[in-house]
């Protein structure tokens, strides 16, 4: 293990998801992200007038200790087209679907615990940019099924959480002002995670929506339409060339398109396509749908 590596591995919480994809990280991403990551928290702390919170943040892992990136965009944007601040709870932590998924439903519950407690201040709306971690978030109280007291915490929280697309979605503003230059139409691929396309909602308009209001396009779509990427959480570490054959026949019907932008907003996703693309030597840009939007909406340096 490297000692970049090394650094990352000891800010990441027990149970973190994150830990077991260490192997999937990019220097040269990482870096780009803390590159970005500066150019949107100066313009946010330019443009703060002590706005009122309104939402707080459920950062997730990535960008709390990877993707920094996506938390400042996200901040950004909010900012922006909410008239107020995020709060982020310093003590919130991995929303605890790895420890779900390897069958560890005790500590699932810890993490889920202190989830909740973290964010308990207060009745606002609960913003997460990870679809992997709005299906854990609101899936908190089947956790709890077998403990009252937890129950109907879990429950109430569960009921605050919001996702990304599905939240600016509902806020934007038609007449919006952004940068259009060097955005073609037929030019962006969304991946839709599975989390929230077999999730309780079953939608994937919310980011379509989206995409159409800023950029005036609509979104490229698949013959065979959303298809799994083949990371699946943990699947991709026990099955990689099972998920590697996943995604190349995905990324093939994708060229078979004119697109050259892959958006997302699940963690898990965002770093199979990168991971996967940059193996590929192909110069398609694969970024989280937050850190897409404020590169637009920023004005031009």
């Amino acid at each position: 293990m490297g000692k970049f590596t090394g650094v990352i591995l000891n800010r990441i919480p027990t149970g973190s998801g994150l830990k077991e994809k260490l192997s999937l990280l990019n220097p040269r991403l990482i870096k780009q992200s803390r590159n970005n990551n500066k150019i949107f928290h100066s313009h946010l702390s330019a443009n703060n007038n002590g706005k009122l919170t309104k939402t707080n943040f459920f950062s997730g892992c990535l960008a709390t200790h990877l993707y920094n990136d996506i938390a400042s965009a996200t901040a950004c944007l909010h900012s922006s087209l909410n008239n107020g601040n995020m709060q982020t709870p310093a003590d919130q932590t991995c929303c605890g679907l790895a420890a779900k998924a390897r069958g560890d439903i005790a500590e699932a519950r810890k993490l889920a615990e202190k989830n909740i407690l973290a964010f308990s201040d207060n009745t606002l709306p609960v913003l997460t940019t990870c679809a992997s971690c709005f299906h854990q978030l609101k899936n908190y109280p089947d956790l709890f099924r077998d403990e009252p007291q937890w129950l109907a915490k879990a429950q109430k929280f569960a009921a605050r959480v919001e996702e990304f697309s599905t939240f600016f979605n509902n806020l934007i503003d038609l007449n919006i002002h952004c940068r259009m230059s060097g955005i073609k139409k037929s030019s962006i691929f969304y991946h839709d995670p599975c989390h929230i396309r077999f999730g309780p909602d079953k939608s994937i308009l919310p980011p379509r929506q989206l995409l159409n209001k800023i950029t005036g396009h609509k979104v490229v779509e698949l013959n065979n339409g959303p298809q799994c990427c083949g990371h699946g959480g943990l699947f991709s570490l026990a099955n990689p060339d099972l998920s590697n054959k996943i995604f190349q026949e995905l990324f093939k019907q994708l060229r078979q398109t004119d697109a050259d932008t892959v958006l997302t907003t699940c963690s898990g996703c965002l770093l199979q396509w990168q991971q996967k693309v940059a193996d590929t030597k192909t110069s398609y840009c694969v970024e989280h749908l937050a850190v897409f939007f404020v590169k637009l909406l920023l004005p031009a340096k």
